[in-house]
């Protein structure tokens, strides 16, 4: 197994660093999980792990994985002294900062009905109050302001149009490729 490595090291030329890498295995192989790891030196792994910032897991991601999303946009809003800016300055931060944080793990899971919706409250809280503790009204539906702007919206993204969008390219990719 050592030797397929080093050939494949040799002929791609990327160079595996086993001390930061970890070992899973399936099936029959969970048996030989420890001999494993000791002949190529690195760790066992275990679920859920972060693989480029994706929480993965062997089964579908729970609401409370979906947490490190909602810290960030708690993070991005406590740095924000939205109450200085006007509506326009608001949406533009909304657009560009907010709609943008969660585009990733989109691409790869559905994002739960219950964390869509708590991601929409920090939107429009932040569009409508700012970061003021005064309640201030909403003056038009979430779902009117998140229409395209030649609909009358402000086209403020739909996370949850969103969120199939990215999914369903992966769907026509899969169709449409060879696998090259």
């Amino acid at each position: 197994m050592k030797l397929l490595l080093s050939v494949f090291e040799q002929l791609s030329g990327l160079k595996i660093n086993f001390h930061k890498s970890e070992i899973f295995c399936y099936g029959e192989a969970k048996q030989y999980e420890t001999e494993y790891a000791e002949m190529f030196g690195c760790e066992r792994g275990s679920y859920p792990f972060r693989y480029i910032g994706i929480l993965m897991h062997h089964t579908k991601l729970r609401n409370a994985d979906w947490g490190i999303i909602e810290e960030r946009f708690k993070r991005k809003l406590s740095t924000w002294k939205a109450k200085h800016l006007s509506y326009g300055g608001r949406l533009i931060l909304l657009n560009s900062v907010l709609s943008s944080l969660p585009i990733f793990m989109m691409s790869f899971f559905e994002i739960p009905k219950c964390v869509l919706k708590r991601l929409d409250f920090y939107r429009s809280t932040f569009f409508w109050q700012g970061n003021s503790d005064k309640k201030k009204y909403h003056l038009a539906k979430w779902d009117i302001l998140c229409r395209p702007k030649d609909q009358g919206g402000l086209g403020i993204a739909d996370l949850s149009i969103t969120n199939k969008c990215l999914l369903s390219k992966w769907l026509f990719k899969l169709l449409n490729e060879d696998g090259t």
